[in-house]
């Protein structure tokens, strides 16, 4: 298994300092726990770089199962557009010079962090709580777990933040009241239901007008590479007065689109819908 440990940083020094430690910096209980993963490491200096950001994350975790980055707060405009595909922690400055104390304390506890993360995420309704298309399931919940998640991914509270995030969305599961199936759905503000398939067919598009942010949205939430590209949710109504979905909904590169009627709609991840 492999996995990507970045830094983003507009310091020369700090990034020269990351380059030469590369895994000396991971604290060796972390190794011993995640002996069966390969480290694999990258600096992007906004300054000095030619490629954006997302071409960058794009080339660097192509075979990673998942993306840990360690961001400047002054530098963190760079990976906005890719924020919640990985797991982003912004540290307090280090003190000058020691650089090594410095990515040994935030990356041992990040990588804490992310094995929170993980592990819920192996539960499927937790799983699907997280992977939520964040641009059209309207609800609080899910918009307090995207805007805070950057807050707290470095905290040693992170765990009990993270469960109280996905337990109240949880609250929203509840299965269709027009059927006797115990099949649950998370029904937003909108009271459209959101089911996650199982069908492995298709998948988001890559061609333009999409971009590479498309596409990392598209394939890892918070750090963790989805189970597959081809999953969408289900969106659709369970009302006696309204059985077909219409409207405009936002896709994954911000593009306001409207939908004609219909039984329901196809919503990837990433907020590309057809």
């Amino acid at each position: 298994m492999n996995f990507f440990l970045g830094y983003v940083s507009s310091d020369k020094n700090a990034c020269l300092a990351f380059q030469e430690a590369k895994a000396d910096f991971i604290n060796e209980e972390i190794k011993k726990e995640l002996n069966y993963v390969e480290f694999r490491f990258g600096v992007f200096n906004p300054e000095m770089e030619k490629q954006s950001f997302e071409e960058f994350i794009y080339e660097k975790t192509k075979n990673s199962h998942g993306a840990l980055i360690l961001a400047d707060n002054q530098d963190i405009g760079v990976i906005n557009n890719v924020i919640s595909a990985l797991f982003v922690c912004i540290p307090e400055p280090s003190k000058k010079g020691d650089y090594r104390g410095f990515f040994r304390k935030n990356f041992t506890q990040a990588l804490k962090n992310y094995m929170v993360l993980s592990v819920l995420m192996q539960n499927s309704a937790e799983e699907q709580a997280l992977i939520l298309p964040r641009r059209n399931f309207f609800s609080d919940e899910l918009n307090s777990l995207h805007t805070e998640f950057i807050q707290h991914s470095l905290c040693k509270t992170f765990s009990d933040w993270l469960r109280l995030q996905v337990k109240e969305l949880r609250k929203r599961r509840q299965p269709r009241r027009s059927t006797q199936n115990k099949k649950c759905y998370f029904v937003d503000d909108k009271d459209r239901y959101f089911g996650y398939g199982h069908e492995n067919h298709g998948s988001f598009d890559t061609a333009h007008p999409h971009t590479r942010a498309c596409e990392i949205n598209g394939t890892f939430r918070f750090g963790r590479r989805l189970e597959s590209i081809h999953r969408h949710f289900n969106v659709f109504y369970d009302q006696k007065n309204k059985t077909v979905i219409s409207g405009n909904f936002v896709d994954c590169h911000e593009t306001i689109s409207s939908v004609s009627e219909r039984t329901h709609l196809n919503v990837f991840c990433n907020d590309f819908h057809r």
